[in-house]
């Protein structure tokens, strides 16, 4: 079972196949007591002895603007009040806000973490950008850069999603050899047709 928990719409992007409004991106936080509410509501439904995983999907707009002490303490909360059970979390990010607190609290909780760069810079900047409507490739590039060195460093694993548009499929590299530049990315692709 996935649990998708979107602790926040906002979104420091406006990506112009985002599903959600920039209005709606500007302004919705969830508080860390209500996160945990739903959580044990999940929880009755749950089986101790449940073979399955359940995986509880941090999402957003950019979940990492929820903030590390929010993470931290759901993590823990789960952690206590889940002992026994056949759980993992995963955090879908536009990486823009990692940073090694992030990192080493990702690494203690094994929290699985994904995120989108959507090809090369001239189809990533069509679709990407940012809310004055700059492109977001060189930037997130380097964030993304120094990203990696924190998970290398902390032998982080970290998946990656590629959102493909019909006029950029032939531009996308193959996933085999973007997965051959490292041992530890694996890629998903989303085609996402728009009009």
């Amino acid at each position: 079972m996935i649990v998708v928990l979107k602790p926040t719409y906002a979104c420091n992007f406006a990506c112009k196949y985002c599903y959600l409004s920039n209005d709606t991106k500007s302004f919705y936080q969830s508080s860390l007591e209500f996160i945990i509410k739903v959580l044990l509501q999940v929880k009755e439904v749950l089986r101790p002895q449940d073979k399955r995983v359940t995986t509880f999907l941090w999402h957003g707009g950019e979940p990492l603007l929820w903030g590390y002490d929010n993470y931290k303490a759901v993590f823990e909360f789960v952690e206590k009040e889940f002992e026994g059970y056949n759980y993992k979390h995963s955090v879908q990010t536009n990486l823009s806000l990692i940073n090694k607190d992030f990192i080493e609290l990702f690494k203690r909780f094994n929290v699985r973490l994904s995120f989108s760069l959507d090809g090369t810079q001239e189809i990533h900047d069509l679709q990407r950008v940012d809310k004055s409507g700059s492109p977001t490739f060189n930037p997130l590039v380097c964030i993304t850069l120094l990203g990696f060195c924190f998970i290398i460093e902390s032998r982080f694993g970290v998946f990656a999603s590629l959102t493909a548009f019909p006029s950029s499929l032939s531009l996308i590299p193959q996933p085999s050899s973007i997965a051959s530049i490292t041992n530890f990315l694996s890629i998903f692709l989303s085609p996402s047709f728009l009009s």
